[in-house]
């Protein structure tokens, strides 16, 4: 399965890809996604939970980032996931490219997505992995920019005289698992638009 993402982030390039190559702040823009272990710089595990209306599954795996390339903004990044009750299993490889455009940047993921076991029959039925693909991706933009927005603004400013620190706002609460009815309209919207199709 290959699925194909884009969104933007209003901050300079250079901000916008440190975020993105800085695995803690991610996972923590992620909604449902838990850092549990970090291997080495770059290799870590993780958990990442999403929830359908009534059916919650959790996925735990192990996520490398294999290759980037700084001066072209690419950055591949290999994955693996077993649903913690026997559900099934994904693997994926995910490009990463960045792009500067007009005051804000570009950025897209392209995806290759391999599925096994009941999550792979269930996915394929209705297009809910694009759905959720799209869901986690629009919700992840929204949480990386207000968090590199806080970030820029916590930078501090060139003083002159000695005119006093002026106290940060504390960094946004972010939702730590994706939105159950978000999901599900997308869902219902990919359902109608394949329904539509085939008349």
């Amino acid at each position: 399965m290959e699925l194909e993402n884009r969104f933007v982030v209003g901050v300079p390039l250079a901000n916008a890809w440190a975020g993105l190559l800085d695995i803690p702040l991610v996972v923590e823009c992620l909604p449902g996604a838990n850092l549990t272990e970090t291997l080495d710089s770059t290799t870590h595990k993780g958990t990442i939970r999403v929830r359908l209306g009534p059916m919650a599954m959790e996925f735990a795996g192990k996520l490398h980032v294999e290759s980037v390339d700084d001066l072209a903004h690419r950055a591949v990044v290999k994955a693996s996931w077993n649903e913690t009750r026997n559900r099934g299993s994904a693997t994926s490889t995910s490009v990463l490219e960045a792009a500067a455009k007009e005051a804000c940047v570009d950025v897209t993921v392209r995806t290759s997505v391999q599925l096994a076991g009941q999550i792979a029959q269930y996915g394929r039925g209705v297009g809910v992995i694009q759905a959720v693909s799209a869901e986690l991706v629009k919700q992840f933009a929204a949480n990386l920019q207000a968090t590199l927005e806080q970030r820029q603004a916590q930078q501090p400013a060139p003083t002159s005289g000695v005119a006093a620190a002026q106290p940060q706002p504390p960094t946004p609460s972010l939702p730590k698992e994706i939105s159950s009815f978000a999901l599900l309209w997308a869902t219902l919207k990919t359902w109608l638009r394949g329904l539509l199709a085939g008349r």
